[in-house]
């Protein structure tokens, strides 16, 4: 919350709908950051996804494909700025990925931690995240 910069008029929202105007996409991720704006005058979601700064999803077992696939293209495809994907579930070892730079319908810069270390989230927000609390496979 604090890294978010206020000053903007951006809110932290979570399982707010936003759509891929392109596609017609709907999803919910788990934590947004978005312009209060956007949620202005609407009588309900879901908000557009190309308003997003930043999409946060947390992988389940259920959520592994939608998550680690579908909203990556969706959200790269609305050119949502920053997608942090934390993965307890990863095949390699839990981890934090961050994807940036969204063009032309995917992400030109990913940067991926393990769990226990940290990942920097760039200006704006220019604030590191320590991953050493996040909760391990043995802790699902």
């Amino acid at each position: 919350m604090e890294a978010i910069p206020r000053e903007r008029g951006w809110g932290l929202y979570q399982t707010l709908g936003i759509q891929v105007t392109t596609s017609g996409q709907v999803f919910m991720p788990d934590l947004v950051v978005i312009p209060r704006s956007a949620l202005r005058g609407r009588t309900k979601p879901p908000c557009p996804a190309e308003k997003a700064f930043l999409a946060v999803e947390i992988v389940s077992p259920s959520s592994r494909n939608n998550d680690r696939t579908i909203k990556l293209r969706g959200y790269a495809r609305a050119g949502v700025p920053l997608y942090l994907l934390i993965d307890a579930f990863n095949e390699v070892g839990p981890s934090v990925t961050l994807h940036e730079q969204p063009a032309n319908g995917q992400y030109d810069r990913t940067t991926s931690v393990r769990f226990g270390d940290k990942i920097r989230l760039p200006d704006p927000f220019d604030t590191e995240i320590d991953t050493d609390e996040f909760p391990g496979l043995d802790e699902w």
